[in-house]
């Protein structure tokens, strides 16, 4: 899956903690980070917070890893991380991790 941060859900500091545990996720590979939006990102409180800590120097490793990525289009799913969830494209960062997270599993006969 393909995974978008929306600049209303990088400037609430109430979502950083999602927002990190996201890029979690992308790091391992498992989902990627659309990050075709890096001024965007860098801009973001989200990011400007995180400067110097351990949390924003693995974001933005993370980040410059999947910006190369971005450009190159993909058959994957994509959401877009918001503020609240408005359909199964737009979701909350709650939503989102959840949704992130969850275990697939694949069914053979």
């Amino acid at each position: 899956m393909r995974v978008r941060l929306a600049r209303e859900a990088m400037d609430c500091p109430d979502e950083w903690m999602r927002l990190n545990r996201m890029v979690m996720l992308c790091e391992n590979s498992r989902h990627e980070w659309l990050a075709d939006n890096p001024e965007e990102i860098h801009g973001s409180s989200w990011c400007r917070q995180q400067i110097n800590s351990p949390a924003g120097d693995f974001n933005t490793k993370v980040l410059q890893e999947h910006i190369r990525w971005a450009a190159y289009p993909k058959d994957r799913h994509e959401i877009t991380v918001c503020l609240k969830s408005t359909s199964t494209t737009e979701l909350s960062p709650a939503d989102a991790l959840a949704r992130s997270s969850a275990a697939r599993y694949s069914v053979s006969s």
